[in-house]
């Protein structure tokens, strides 16, 4: 039996419109399922970003007020230390009003260095993995291994 066209055969052929159809619906239920577990892969993976950010956001929480603790104790004590050295300096004139002073110094540089950590804590913006993937993931799309063409 000699074949026609190609336009020939799919106008007149009921089997291969059947089978086109079939093929058809395979492939298309085929690239919705592998769509499908590609979402739900996606979305996993962005959750299980946003949780290990959550709990770095903590942790940093946690350091940048241990910080405030401890430059409020140091910035009290110094005012303390100044007042007192000033009261002394006035009453006495003695040398602890210069002890006092190196002592209020002193605590108000350990301020310093306990805020400029605490600073460069800051530096490090809560999410920012989160928001580098979602930005990236609106420029590029990436598949799958086996979808990658040699």
């Amino acid at each position: 039996m000699q074949r026609g066209s190609y336009d020939e055969l799919q106008a007149g052929d009921p089997l291969w419109m059947e089978t086109a159809h079939e093929t058809w619906d395979r492939s298309t239920r085929s690239s919705l399922r592998s769509s499908w577990a590609d979402l739900r892969a996606m979305v996993r993976e962005h959750l299980y970003l946003a949780v290990l950010e959550a709990q770095r956001a903590g942790l940093h929480l946690t350091y940048i007020l241990a910080a405030v603790l401890i430059v409020s104790v140091l910035v009290v004590t110094a005012w303390l230390a100044l007042i007192t050295g000033l009261v002394v300096w006035l009453t006495a004139h003695v040398s602890w009003p210069w002890i006092l002073l190196l002592a209020a110094v002193a605590n108000l540089l350990g301020a310093a260095l306990v805020t400029w950590w605490a600073k460069r804590k800051l530096m490090h913006l809560p999410f920012s993995a989160t928001l580098r993937q979602l930005a990236a993931g609106r420029c590029e799309i990436r598949t799958r291994p086996t979808d990658a063409q040699p």
